[in-house]
């Protein structure tokens, strides 16, 4: 009967089928946390809009920080390192009920978190007409969000330039962001663009989970060796509802002068058109098949196993790699080069879309089954990676989405 009480502690122990951590590990459920106390930080990073100096970034009210820490032994018995993103806001301001003379208790706070509206254009708010505010709307409409100075807006919306002191050394991170850019552009005019330089980049935080970045940058036409000035904004999703990690273009395209023209931001040409991607690259992201998985269904001829000259022909599929790899390491430092090239051992395909396995490398939709591991790695450990990334687009010219899920494991 003690399974019915009211009140009860349970003790727990249990293991997960494989664990993300690569080792064998068993956990217990525990109550008291102190026994493995202090614990260590080795690596704290900060990302936040407010303060331009480094000292600075410490007192900002909205940050987020990438801690990697670990404890003093652990509850599961094993040597486990910890990966926590943590972001700090202030609280919102409550107002305080007035009391009646006489009463004893005071009715508690009720704070609430209004939807947020994807739809909503900010310019449009009636408050937004000083002049300040206004010069900012115009230089981003003219540019569409490229060409924008640092404005110091009240409410800390603005996009934050940032210009290339040396347009070969950028962040890792605004490079894989630009060389998706510049892959659905490939995709879309069957060109062969690769990433030369970057010249500047724009970032904002959008939704308190999202970075946004425009990026102004030089491309080489690996055909005729010749450069172009090149533009594509793509946002990161650091919590998507159906995967690890998401990042989605939403423009890609040659460069484009400044000037008067009517406003894009949150048009039909911006905007995802998720009812023109078929259901079946919708939802939560599938998980890893076996092989005998694989074969059950490959007879529906969905499946392709790369072959070497597939690798060694398409560049663009060890992008896809990185992203799985950005994504797993995401609270390390910016700059994962130290660790390229990838090894892909392997990729699998699954698409509806072509029915020749040659062609299944140029649909629109599908879905890599990828396991690679780096030249190293920044666990300091033996490991191999098992990424699933899914692949859309919508139709709309210069919009493609990769969605990622990775794991990793100790290599044999």
């Amino acid at each position: 009967m003690k399974l019915k009480a009211n009140n009860a502690i349970f003790y727990i122990i249990f293991k997960g089928n494989g664990d993300p951590s690569g080792a064998p590990v068993e956990y217990q459920a525990v109550s008291d946390l102190r026994p493995f106390l202090p614990l260590e930080i080795k690596k704290v990073t900060i990302q936040t809009k407010e303060e331009s100096q480094p000292c600075m970034n410490l007192k900002a009210n909205n940050a987020i920080f990438y801690i990697i820490f670990k404890g003093n032994g652990d509850p599961s018995g094993a040597p486990v390192e910890y990966q926590a993103v943590i972001r700090d806001e202030p609280p919102q301001q409550r107002k305080r009920k007035l009391e009646s003379p006489g009463s004893a208790v005071a009715t508690p706070p009720i704070q609430s978190f209004p939807k947020v509206d994807y739809d909503h254009n900010p310019w449009d708010d009636d408050e937004v007409d000083s002049v300040i505010e206004k010069e900012y709307h115009r230089q981003f409409v003219e540019s569409d969000g490229f060409d924008v100075d640092h404005f110091y807006l009240p409410y800390g919306g603005g996009q934050v330039p940032h210009i290339m002191e040396n347009k070969y050394d950028y962040p890792y991170d605004v490079g894989l962001f630009s060389r998706l850019g510049l892959h659905c552009y490939n995709l879309e005019k069957g060109t062969s663009l690769k990433l030369a330089a970057i010249n500047k980049y724009n970032d904002k935080l959008r939704f308190t989970r999202c970075l946004c970045y425009h990026i102004t940058l030089e491309a080489i036409d690996t055909s005729n060796n010749s450069l172009c000035n090149f533009q594509t904004c793509v946002f990161k999703d650091f919590l998507p509802e159906q995967a690890s990690f998401l990042a989605q273009t939403e423009i890609s395209r040659l460069k484009v002068p400044s000037g008067p023209r009517p406003p894009t931001y949150g048009g039909p040409d911006r905007r995802w058109k998720d009812d023109a991607v078929d259901d079946s690259y919708k939802g939560k992201m599938p998980k890893w098949f076996t092989n005998d998985e694989m074969a059950a269904i490959s007879t529906k001829g969905q499946f392709y196993e790369l072959q070497e000259s597939d690798l060694q022909g398409n560049e663009w599929l060890h992008m896809y790699a990185e992203f799985a790899f950005h994504s797993k390491w995401i609270a390390h430092a910016s700059d994962l080069r130290p660790f390229l090239p990838l090894e892909i051992k392997k990729v699998t395909i699954q698409t509806k879309e072509e029915s020749q396995p040659c062609m299944k490398l140029k649909a629109n939709n599908a879905i890599f089954y990828i396991i690679f591991k780096g030249n190293g790695d920044p666990s300091g450990a033996p490991v191999e990676y098992q990424a699933v990334v899914r692949k859309t687009m919508d139709g709309i010219p210069g919009h493609i989405c990769l969605e990622v899920d990775c794991l990793a494991y100790k290599s044999s």
